[in-house]
């Protein structure tokens, strides 16, 4: 019920975008500034690129909601190939071994493909503090050019858009984006565009856009903004003095008493679904319990996790110079016991032993190797056992190696 309220009165009449350009140690900015009347969009004001950000600031009337738009240095864009990639997949493909909670991802569905731009978190997060402290409402974000998707439909006369740093190519009549690429120079092209019945400049096209997505609810909800969006929502309520002091405690009360009995009725409902569904809640506890103990017992056994046995037996392997060869190797021996084990336990290894059994047919080449093995920083200590010369064949040797913790 609340949400459904939230959502009802924190439609947008009116918004700015300021697109931030990141050009290394350089940022500029421009802003453009869009109004909702009657189903028609329309441009209220401009500012072109400039590097003073209060030139900028001060053309945006105060409790205005603002989406800033990033671009420039820093920004990675791509096209995958399916719809269902989750963001640490697609941080996997772009930046391997890297977290995506780190990065901010925008996601534009694109046909059959899926279009991504992605930028540290630390870098939104720096300008969202920064326009915050400057009194400014940032309640939605946008990184790169590739939400102009929402506006290709209207956009007339051309299918290509050169923004400062991309080049589009798009399919207004099936609204897809079909190209893109970094920005090179176009010859005569036009300086602005036809979009409804607005001539924007050129160099606004991807400002606009984000506009444009704030004003219809196609921007993308991250939690980054989502405070600063829940204080505009609130603020701009009490602001507007469209409630009395008394009103607002009355609609607490009433929305209060709607959660309370919306709630109850689930609690029942839920009452209800637990004493149908018993039995199967007590197979999924049994099965939960089994499970647990087969993971401890992966986990005593070192069976689960990445294991590197076949790393030591191809390091091993790659270091074996010629005239040594393996009869036999051991990794994770069984420990020796004392006393014989009862047939309910289990088997112990040392997981930090390798032995190694084997012929050579020299004993400087054997010293050698040994010697070579004891500088590999994963082998903590080489222990040469036995070393057996015979007549008129290779000598046999028996070596254990102990694994650095």
């Amino acid at each position: 019920m609340l949400d459904k309220f939230k959502e009802k009165i924190s439609g947008y009449k009116h918004c700015s975008c300021v697109e931030i350009q990141l050009q290394g140690k350089l940022i500029r900015y421009r802003q453009i500034g869009l109004k909702l009347a009657k189903g028609e969009i329309t441009i209220t004001n401009t500012v072109e690129a400039t590097e003073n950000l209060e030139a900028v600031l001060v053309t945006i009337k105060p409790r205005t909601p603002l989406i800033l738009l990033v671009n420039g240095y820093g920004i990675l864009h791509r096209s995958l190939t399916a719809l269902s990639f989750s963001n640490q997949e697609i941080i996997g493909q772009i930046l391997p071994n890297a977290n995506a909670k780190d990065f901010i991802i925008q996601k534009t569905e694109n046909g059959s493909n899926l279009l991504v731009s992605i930028i540290r978190k630390n870098i939104i997060e720096e300008q969202l503090k920064l326009f915050k402290s400057l009194g400014q409402w940032p309640v939605a974000i946008a990184v790169g050019n590739f939400h102009i998707k929402n506006i290709i439909s209207f956009i007339e006369n051309t299918d290509q858009i050169a923004t400062d740093f991309q080049l589009i190519n798009f399919d207004g009549i099936s609204n897809i984006i079909t190209s893109f690429e970094k920005r090179k120079v176009v010859e005569n092209y036009p300086k602005k565009l036809s979009i409804g019945d607005d001539q924007v400049s050129t160099a606004l096209v991807s400002a606009y856009a984000a506009a444009f997505s704030l004003l219809t609810k196609m921007t993308i909800d991250y939690a980054i903004t989502k405070e600063i969006k829940e204080e505009y929502l609130w603020a701009n309520l009490f602001n507007k003095g469209k409630l009395v002091a008394g009103g607002v405690v009355m609609s607490l009360l009433v929305l209060n008493t709607l959660c309370f009995y919306n709630f109850k009725d689930k609690k029942a409902d839920l009452q209800k679904t637990i004493y149908i569904y018993q039995d199967q809640f007590s197979q999924l506890d049994s099965m939960r319990n089994s499970l647990s103990q087969q993971r401890l017992f992966l986990k005593n056994t070192r069976l689960n996790g990445y294991s590197k046995s076949s790393y030591y037996a191809d390091q091993l392997g790659s270091s074996i110079p010629k005239g040594i060869s393996l009869e036999e190797l051991i990794i994770f021996p069984e420990k020796k016991q004392k006393k014989l084990l009862k047939k309910d336990k289990l088997v112990d290894y040392d997981y930090q032993k390798i032995m190694i059994k084997g012929k050579s047919n020299n004993s400087i080449r054997y010293n050698d190797w040994i010697t070579n093995l004891k500088v590999l920083p994963w082998i903590a200590k080489v222990t040469h056992i036995n070393y057996q010369e015979l007549q008129n064949e290779a000598g046999k040797f028996e070596t254990e190696i102990t694994i650095q913790l």
